[in-house]
């Protein structure tokens, strides 16, 4: 419902989608929804949470850009960084910024 994101901003667009997987544990859960701002091409900004199209899925993860690289980090420490030449791995889309978290409304 629209009153979810009625306290952000009026000019941009949002999702809600929902958190599956334990990679991003303790800060997002299994089943959390998650607010969505969608990209418009600003710059990622580091250690932020965003959600991104690579290849055929689709992931929630917090990026770090260098230069010439992506880091993927997930906050679960059971899961390992990973670095992406960007060179190499065109096949990679933002798709917006987690700017909120809904836990326990199911």
């Amino acid at each position: 419902p629209k009153k979810i994101v009625k306290n952000y901003s009026k000019i941009k667009q949002y999702s809600v989608i929902n958190a599956y997987g334990d990679s991003m544990m303790p800060y997002i859960c299994d089943k959390d929804l998650l607010v969505v701002e969608h990209y418009t091409g600003e710059q990622i900004r580091d250690n932020r949470i965003y959600v991104f199209r690579f290849g055929d899925k689709i992931f929630v993860k917090r990026l770090v850009l260098n230069i010439n690289q992506l880091v993927i980090k997930s906050d679960n420490t059971e899961y390992k960084p990973i670095t992406l030449e960007l060179n190499e791995n065109a096949d990679i889309q933002i798709i917006g910024q987690i700017v909120g978290l809904m836990r326990g409304l199911t």
